[in-house]
């Protein structure tokens, strides 16, 4: 019987949370990728220190995962094999047949969710998207909060988060103080 393939994981840069649930596992139960992409440093004007913050961020983390006995691959802007986009990328390594899954966090970006969604229709392997573990409340509670109102007022979900976490509020139900 062969030996297991291990899963891909996508860490944006702007996901480095060392806290997160992925690496509460086994150093052997996925090989992580980050990336310093075109795509993501082109789409808009970006500042050049934010640029190379992110890029030292992200840079450290790699290492930092590494220390910790993590398969790491980290793809820096001057790869020449670098196919300066995350879907590039993330297609070219998975066409080495070498993972059994990939899984990236939830981005907390539109366009690049999409694109990542887009990504999942064109690859050969089982495609998963966990949360990033940055938020209180998953994206789909928005929604349902909202299902029966026909105006989106902040104050709505603020209240809605408050009662589900039970962040200020008194034992019976209602808000600390008796006022919203």
């Amino acid at each position: 019987m062969g030996k297991q393939k291990p899963v891909l994981r996508l860490v944006l840069g702007d996901q480095l949370n060392q806290l997160h649930s992925w690496f509460e596992q086994s150093p052997r139960a996925a090989h992580y990728v980050l990336m310093e992409v075109r795509a993501e440093t082109d789409y808009v004007r970006h500042h050049i220190q934010k640029v190379v913050a992110f890029f030292l961020s992200m840079r450290a983390f790699a290492d930092e995962l590494k220390d910790r006995g993590f398969s790491v691959r980290y793809i820096s802007l001057s790869d020449s094999d670098n196919q300066h986009s995350l879907e590039g990328n993330i297609k070219k390594i998975l066409a080495s047949g070498d993972y059994s899954a990939f899984e990236y966090q939830q981005p907390d970006e539109y366009r690049v969710a999409k694109n990542l969604a887009a990504l999942s229709k064109e690859v050969s392997v089982p495609v998963r998207s966990v949360s990033s573990e940055h938020f209180m409340v998953e994206p789909d509670f928005f929604t349902g909060v909202f299902r029966d109102h026909k105006r989106y007022v902040m104050e709505t979900f603020y209240r809605a988060v408050r009662t589900k976490c039970n962040l200020l509020m008194e034992d019976d139900g209602k808000p600390m103080g008796g006022r919203w």
